[in-house]
């Protein structure tokens, strides 16, 4: 009875020492089948995910701020000349016109200087901020995206921005290399009521291993505007004229950037309602007297030739 017995423990014995090289025959073979349906799986590029944070440990309450942003795309088809115009529809501003070429946005009731225009978070010390009639040397439709603040964010801009924060980011500094060495962006608008002709265009080239070129342009031209049913079809002093050119260099590797950017912007514009049949006018007390003198007195003759109905901005950064 014992040799019946021991040939089966014999036996499972034998099975028990095959059961790991058969399982290590059969992991190197699924291992193997794996890989090659990898190797035959086609690799996909995921766009970057820009994740951003507070450096201090700060709750979702504490970060609640009045803020908007507003893309390229919606800028575009909103079909605003000016920036003004170009934001009016967000909520909460609206545009502070004096006359068709001239405006500045309004948030909340307040406007110049309370506040701040920013061009890529830096301030513009243009000539609107004291004077309504001067245009904001920014051009809506080259703009990347436009960051709206309100409340006590605005503060990190200064004292002065107690009523809000418009910062326009644009592309005119390159701030990585292009896909494929180039990259660009074009676009047209047109506009039935004053006959606007726009177009706008940006491209991206790569030059070299770290440095990076940008070109872009805009040309903008629009006629009076229609008024239908008056004595006059059109709208003196509407018409409207202007351009936009920036060159842009920058030097780009892993740990940042430098870049330096020249703009060109000339804007030629009328303003509406003024005119100048008062010229001659001049006070005589508290009178105003407005028939010409015989005599030639200094006081009474005036040799101004200040044209104000039409202006011609020229600014350059």
């Amino acid at each position: 009875m014992s040799r019946f017995i021991q040939r089966p423990m014999i036996h499972a014995q034998k099975i028990a020492r095959l059961q790991p090289l058969v399982c290590a025959i059969a992991a190197v073979s699924i291992s193997g089948m794996v890989h090659a349906a990898a190797s035959t799986t086609p690799v996909v590029t995921l766009p970057t995910l820009q994740v951003s944070a507070h450096p201090l440990n700060r709750n979702a309450d504490d970060l609640v701020t009045a803020n908007s942003l507003v893309e390229s795309e919606t800028l575009f088809n909103q079909n605003g000349s000016t920036l003004a115009e170009a934001l009016d529809s967000q909520l909460g501003v609206r545009a502070e016109t004096f006359g068709a070429g001239a405006a500045r946005p309004v948030i909340r009731g307040q406007t110049a200087p309370r506040v701040k225009v920013l061009s890529d978070s830096a301030s513009m010390m243009d000539a609107s901020e004291i004077s309504p009639d001067h245009n904001i040397p920014i051009e809506p439709m080259l703009a990347e995206r436009v960051e709206i603040l309100r409340g006590p964010a605005t503060l990190l801009y200064g004292g002065g921005a107690i009523g809000g924060v418009v910062n326009v980011l644009d592309q005119k500094i390159p701030t990585q290399m292009p896909e494929n060495g180039v990259s660009g962006e074009a676009g047209l608008r047109f506009n039935h009521a004053a006959a606007e002709r726009a177009a706008a265009a940006g491209v991206t080239a790569q030059l070299g291993d770290h440095v990076a070129l940008r070109l872009e342009g805009m040309s903008r031209r629009t006629t009076e505007y229609r008024a239908p049913n008056q004595a006059e079809t059109r709208v003196d002093g509407t018409a409207t004229e202007g351009y936009q050119g920036t060159l842009g260099l920058s030097w780009i590797n892993d740990r940042g950037f430098v870049g330096v950017a020249y703009t060109k912007n000339a804007n030629d514009y009328g303003l509406s309602g003024h005119s100048h049949a008062h010229d001659e006018c001049h006070r005589h007390g508290l009178s105003l007297h407005c028939e010409a003198h015989d005599d030639h007195d200094d006081h009474d003759d005036h040799d101004d030739h200040d044209d104000h109905d039409d202006h011609d901005d020229h600014d350059d950064h």
